[in-house]
């Protein structure tokens, strides 16, 4: 696993512990990243919409457009990360990078 790869990861986030994408940021200690939740909904203004006519989305590996929510790191376990969908690349990445400060 590395810097800023999506992968699906069973954690909770707003009350619901469903499987969702999870952008790892960082290393935290031995056995957590931490990451951004990536979903379908809009639920804050600190979000990043990663959209689906991107010519970086395919890289996401992602299905559809989606909002990447930033204002808050959560440190995922490693046991709680299930596979690797895709990653943040390019332009794309720049972009999130100078929106978000990471």
């Amino acid at each position: 696993m590395r810097p800023f790869e999506i992968h699906y990861a069973r954690f909770e986030w707003k009350g619901c512990l469903d499987e969702r994408p999870w952008l790892l940021v960082q290393r935290f200690g031995a056995s957590f990243w931490d990451c951004f939740p990536i979903s379908g909904r809009l639920y804050s203004d600190y979000s990043f919409e990663i959209r689906a006519d991107d010519p970086e989305f395919a890289d996401t590996g992602l299905t559809k457009s989606c909002f990447l929510f930033y204002e808050h790191l959560y440190q995922v376990p490693d046991a709680s990360i299930r596979r690797h969908k895709g990653r943040l690349t390019g332009d794309l990445l720049h972009r999130f990078r100078a929106v978000s400060g990471v």
